[in-house]
Order: C-alpha cells, then structure tokens, then sequence
C-alpha cells in the first residue's frame, strides 16, 4: 500500500510541477522526485527483507576485521568492493542500519542522475523505476545486485570513453 501511495504522490507531483513550471518542470520534478524516493527507500524497514539480516550481521562482522585480514582473506565469497565498503562505513559507524541507508542513497541517487543526464522524459523514466519491481521494490533484498546495477549503467554511459569504461566496470 505504501508503494502506491508514493507512487501516486510523485504522479501528483509530476502533473502539478509541469504545469505550474512548463520550462523547468523536468528539473523541479527530478529534484523533489530524488529527495522523496531517497527519504523512502532509505527510511523503509530494511529488516522486512530476509537477507538483510545477514548483510547486517556480516557488517557487525567485517567491523571487526583489521585492514591486513580485509585484504589477504575473501569474505563469505562477496566482491571486494562490497567488503572494502563495509569496512569503511564501519569506521564510520557500528549501527548497520547506516549500511542500509547508505546503500539506499547511492542506489537511489545514483539512478536519479543517470536520469537527469539521459531522460527526456524524467516523469516517464521514474515511474519505469518505481513500477518495475527489480528495481526499486526490492532493492534492498538484492543489496549488492543494485549497487552493482548503478555502478554497471555508468560504466554503460561511458563507453566512448574505454579508459573511463573500464575503470567504472572494474569497480
């Protein structure tokens, strides 16, 4: 229910701000788009999703671990980045609920920039993201997946430049 609700306020959001700001509509729309689907995603029970408690126990985990044994051994099979990530925003703080919210920012973020560079029809593009259930709804269930998933469409969008593209793609 709250899924529909949100998406019918951004609905709203849409209709009103283009005919209010017929020029700047998409730009308006697009930045209080990304703070309303940011605070959404980010602020949701990360625990209603059953992999997440695994994801914060391994947090809590990689918190402890000393830089030497975060590079020398693998984790549980996870990408390094991930683990390298963990590591950091541990130092950061030991709450894991900072990871979820972090996640959620970079994920949500980083999508809604992609669509203010490439859209040309922002309206359009965020209601495909919302609608469509890989993308947002479970984001947080496939944590790792999503990050990648923004991570790979930047490398995407770069690819005339390889230099840029492989660097993107390695991380």
């Amino acid at each position: 229910m709250y899924y529909i609700i949100n998406i019918a306020l951004l609905m709203s959001y849409g209709i009103i701000i283009k005919n209010i700001f017929p020029r700047l509509g998409n730009r308006i729309f697009l930045f209080i788009s990304t703070i309303h689907i940011s605070l959404f995603h980010a602020l949701r029970n990360p625990y209603a999703y059953p992999d997440n408690e695994i994801y914060a126990s391994s947090f809590i985990d990689i918190s402890n671990l000393d830089l030497h044994s975060l590079i020398t051994e693998t984790y549980m099979g996870w990408e390094t980045g991930y683990v390298f990530y963990n590591f950091i925003l541990s130092k950061f703080t030991e709450n894991p609920e900072w990871l979820f919210i972090s996640s959620s920012l970079f994920m949500v973020i980083g999508y809604m920039h992609l669509v203010n560079k490439y859209s040309f029809i922002p309206f359009v593009s965020i209601l495909i993201y919302l609608l469509y259930p890989l993308m947002f709804c479970q984001s947080l269930f496939v944590l790792r997946q999503h990050i990648a998933t923004v991570i790979m469409l930047y490398a995407v969008y770069s690819v005339t430049s390889l230099k840029k593209f492989i660097i993107i793609s390695f991380v």
